[in-house]
């Protein structure tokens, strides 16, 4: 019985043979192993492409795969506004956008709109409406800093917002406020007008 052991670009092969046949190429047997079989340490040999460096185990990149380091250069609205920190989820920013919440360049747009640099999204967050600029397209969610690097709010929102924020705090101050908390009895009587 004979054991040869030769290699390929891509895995390991073993041909082995037993009887009178064994010269045949009909008589032989053939075996492939993947990597995980094999204990060899992992070799780094420069692919065709320049900058490609992979294992001997597995098959060279082609040139024509994008690079997965690269920066997207298309973004869906509903993921772009989750990257920027707007939303806690995406399924959140998608409810809003589909609910006509949210405005791309002044018209109701789709969850998976493209965002472009330079557009204008017009949208609700909490009580305050929102306008800010694209400045950046990223489909990661970064820390706050970082995320607001994607955008510019312009200057009539910020002043909107200010603006809504002072009125908010000014009736906060004149709001009848109850000296104490209201008992069993009085709470169920708030739930009744409540749910009329």
């Amino acid at each position: 019985m004979f054991i040869n052991i030769f290699w390929h670009p891509n895995r390991l092969a073993i041909v082995y043979g037993n009887g009178p046949r064994d010269n045949r190429p009909d008589g032989m047997k053939l075996r492939k192993l993947t990597f995980r079989h094999t204990i060899s340490p992992p070799v780094s040999i420069p692919g065709p492409a320049s900058g490609i460096i992979r294992h001997p185990f597995q098959p060279f990149r082609s040139r024509f795969m994008p690079n997965p380091t690269e920066t997207p250069t298309l973004v869906r609205l509903d993921k772009w506004l989750w990257a920027a920190r707007f939303y806690k989820t995406r399924s959140l920013a998608r409810d809003q956008i589909e609910g006509g919440k949210v405005h791309y360049n002044g018209q109701r747009s789709k969850p998976g709109k493209h965002v472009e640099v330079g557009a204008l999204i017009r949208f609700w967050q909490g009580q305050d409406e929102r306008e800010v600029r694209v400045l950046e397209v990223s489909e990661q969610r970064k820390s706050a800093p970082l995320a607001q690097q994607l955008y510019e709010e312009t200057e009539a929102s910020l002043k909107k917002r200010a603006e809504n924020s002072e009125a908010r705090r000014f009736n906060s101050q004149f709001a009848p406020s109850p000296e104490r908390r209201p008992d069993k009895q009085e709470r169920r009587q708030l739930i009744k007008v409540k749910q009329y």
